[in-house]
């Protein structure tokens, strides 16, 4: 796999080589060594081989003990399980030894239970700001109100239910992300509660610069923390037993110990062991307050022959069984595979909360299981609207769909929005935390031409409706716009534009096949200096090529790559801003970064992630236009290095920080710069500056009354150029340019453009006469 060493041959019969710090390749179970000369080494099958231990003590130990209950009745004989919790963390442990145990100390090794990653909550970066408190195996996590710029991580491993309580975050910005969801706003559906899988998860806590809120509080119940291990029905050695954690052959310190009772059936009600297996119920009624369906369960698969009838009930709060109507008594099967079954089809008392099954014999009734009593409620929402297209291309439709949630919303997690084939679902939008109050949901998106219906379903925790609320909507295209666009039988957009909409990127030749836009943000270059001036600023791009699939379009995506240009330009995070995110292949975006691109880059069907980002000076550099010219130069100087191919910190700034995000990222590439500093204003009004390279001039400004005389203006400008002109403006007047804080749906990427926003205007330039 790897070489890791190099050794002379010094004619010795045995040579050393230490290995110190050694990281274990994946997959490598062992080191081979090959003989070699000038002219090469010899091949694998000559190699002389050894199988690499890993020398590790296990950090944590097991703790809790428990006996679950003897199964085998006779006296003097026991055979059941233990069970005892994990340690804290696994990843230092590959399994726990079972041993007997005495006064004389450990005894023969009874066997082994195998870890499986198990880890509790552990929080990082700004954990001190969070309330935190544990009971049983559910932690709680409490942030009232909150600052600015806060970031905490809580990493936990699965099965495991998030449930949250209370929630008030500032919309669409401070957010907790969970897996491919995000948490965002004032009025979500609470209590929520989001099942989590098997395997290591994170929950990330993250509030942006501005505007606050009263905080959330959520608990996190995991399941899987515990550990069991069968013993056989015999007559032990000792009643005692120990559990030490291991790594392969080396044990841990710490050991927990438990303790054997033995059960006698002639005179005793049935042990903890004996309890009813598999017990379960479905409401097949979605109406809410009935239920109907089937309690099933089995007899203990070891000593059903010590239980001679079940009582199965419904219970409060407590456990107690108020209503003598809604309680039965089964006679137990003469075998453990018999299932026992009791039909429900009734109204459900307020006050039910679980079905309680107890073993029962001759000696009183003994060991018992529960299970929740749930109304199963299935509720579409109530109705849904759309504003109406306000994007003028064709196959491009952009609005705001409004959600009035179901009537029953119980259970309901969140509202699934399709694009629909008629009453069919094509293709997911997104999914919004549910509601009690209206919902609104911003999209603009490019579909197909058969893609004419919304389709909103409510989705369930284990559950998603077919049925939902249709919504048809109609693909709304101004043909004046087709016109000034010059474009033809309603091409979108994107196929043709008479002005490039990134200026600072070259154009590439070919079209665009594939594109997912994953964001866009309001550019902090738009804000102004005293003088009333948009601030000068440096633009480009940067593409990375991805190793899977494009990482979610989170915060802490978009912060990791604001700090490797910051690291790199060596400029301070609150100077940059990434103005658009979008995945694409990879030829495509290489030929848009460095113009040009070879046949082979050109079917490069691999997805790379294309950032476009704004480079800023400091408020104290803004303030002077020297200052701020040597700023701009400084660093397109830095850029420029880039885009030539110098990115070996560039790479590793983005490896180190995108290393959870989105590991096995290729090497970047840099676009060529581009300054976009204001001009000098005599006059107030707009004007026409016409640049011979690139067309024109993409700011816009009003004017300072500054000089008594008035100026010409000077309009030097060809007929394409004008129609240029006249296309920004009537899109500007219909809304469709610009950038703004837009809505995201939980778990989804930003309703954004699906075409570049062109954040252009026209320039005039002026004249003495």
């Amino acid at each position: 796999l790897d070489t890791i060493a190099t050794v002379d041959a010094t004619g010795a019969a045995t040579l050393t080589v230490p290995l110190a710090n050694l990281t274990l390749t994946k997959y490598a179970q062992g080191l081979a060594v090959v003989a070699g000369n000038a002219t090469g080494s010899a091949g694998p099958d000559s190699a002389a081989t050894a199988k690499i231990k890993d020398y590790c003590v296990p950090l944590y130990g097991p703790s809790d003990v428990q006996w679950m209950g003897d199964a085998d009745g006779r006296l003097g004989w026991v055979g059941g399980k233990i069970q005892f919790q994990r340690a804290e963390s696994e990843k230092s442990l590959t399994h726990y030894n079972v041993y007997w145990h005495s006064a004389a100390g450990q005894g023969d090794l009874m066997g082994k239970v195998p870890a499986n990653g198990f880890s509790r909550p552990q929080c990082e970066v700004d954990c001190h700001l969070l309330d935190i408190s544990v009971s049983g195996t559910t932690y709680t996590f409490h942030r009232g109100a909150y600052d600015n710029e806060e970031l905490a991580k809580i990493h936990f491993s699965g099965p495991a239910l998030m449930t949250t309580t209370s929630f008030r975050t500032e919309k669409y910005y401070d957010f907790l992300e969970v897996g491919d969801r995000q948490l965002s706003g004032t009025k979500l559906a609470l209590p929520m509660n989001i099942k989590l899988p098997s395997g290591l998860h994170t929950i990330t806590w993250s509030s942006d610069r501005s505007e606050v809120e009263e905080g959330w509080t959520f608990h996190l119940t995991q399941t899987g923390t515990t550990a069991d291990f069968e013993v056989p029905s015999m007559q032990p050695p000792s009643m005692e037993l120990q559990v030490v954690a291991a790594f392969e052959e080396t044990e841990g310190a710490a050991a927990a110990y438990g303790t054997l009772k033995d059960f006698d059936a002639s005179v005793m009600a049935p042990s903890p062991a004996l309890v009813a297996r598999n017990l379960s119920f479905l409401d097949e009624n979605v109406q809410e307050k009935l239920i109907k369906g089937r309690i099933e369960f089995f007899p203990p698969s070891m000593g059903a022959d010590a239980v001679t009838f079940y009582h199965v009930y419904f219970a409060d709060v407590d456990g107690i069984a108020q209503w003598t109507e809604y309680s039965w008594t089964l006679e137990a099967p003469k075998t453990a595979k018999e299932m026992l079954q009791i039909d429900l089809d009734l109204e459900l008392p307020s006050a039910a909360v679980s079905i309680v099954a107890v073993s029962g014999n001759a000696h009183g009734e003994g060991a018992k299981t529960w299970i929740p009593l749930r109304d199963i409620v299935r509720s579409a929402p109530a109705n849904a609207s759309f504003s109406g297209d306000s994007d003028p291309v064709a196959d491009q439709v952009r609005g705001d769909l409004t959600i009035v949630p179901a009537p029953v919303p119980t259970g309901i997690t969140s509202y699934a929005v399709y694009l629909g084939n008629g009453t069919k679902k094509d293709e997911l939008l997104g999914q919004i935390p549910p509601s009690f109050e209206e919902i609104s949901f911003s999209f603009h998106i490019r579909l197909e031409s058969y893609q004419r219906s919304l389709i909103i379903v409510s989705a369930y925790d284990d559950f998603e409706m077919e049925e939902g609320v249709i919504v048809e909507f109609e693909d709304l295209v101004d043909d004046s716009t087709f016109f000034l666009l010059g474009t033809r039988s309603g091409r979108s957009l994107s196929e043709e534009r008479s002005e490039p909409v990134e200026p600072w990127l070259r154009q590439p030749e070919m079209g665009w096949d594939e594109r997912q836009l994953l964001w866009t943000e309001a550019p902090l270059a738009t804000r102004q200096t005293k003088s009333g001036h948009a601030q000068a600023h440096l633009m480009s791009s940067l593409l990375l090529p991805l190793a899977g699939q494009s990482p979610a379009p989170s915060a802490e995506l978009r912060r990791a790559l604001r700090l490797a240009l910051a690291e790199v330009l060596q400029v301070s995070l609150e100077q940059t801003s990434l103005t658009q995110g979008e995945r694409l292949r990879c030829g495509q975006a290489t030929a848009k970064v460095m113009g040009k691109s070879s046949r082979l880059q050109q079917h490069d069907e691999r997805s790379c992630l294309l950032v476009n980002f704004h480079v800023m000076p400091d408020a104290q550099k803004a303030l002077h236009p020297k200052l701020t010219q040597d700023f701009l130069d400084r660093i397109e100087a830095k850029v420029i290095r880039l885009h030539q191919g110098s990115t070996r910190k560039l790479d590793a700034s983005l490896k180190h920080h995108l290393e959870t995000l989105a590991p096995g990222t290729g090497a970047a590439m840099i676009s060529e710069p581009q300054q976009m500093a204001p001009k000098e204003r005599h006059r107030t009004g707009r004007g026409l500056a016409i640049s011979k390279e690139e067309g024109v001039v993409l700011t816009t400004e009003e004017r300072e009354e500054t000089s008594e005389e008035p100026g010409y203006i000077l309009v030097a400008v060809s007929i394409g150029a004008f129609l240029g002109a006249l296309t920004v403006l009537v899109a500007a007047r219909r809304g469709a340019f610009g950038v703004a804080k837009r809505s995201t749906a939980t778990g989804e990427p930003d309703a954004v453009d699906p075409v570049t926003p062109a954040d252009v205007s026209v320039q005039l330039s002026e004249g003495q006469q």
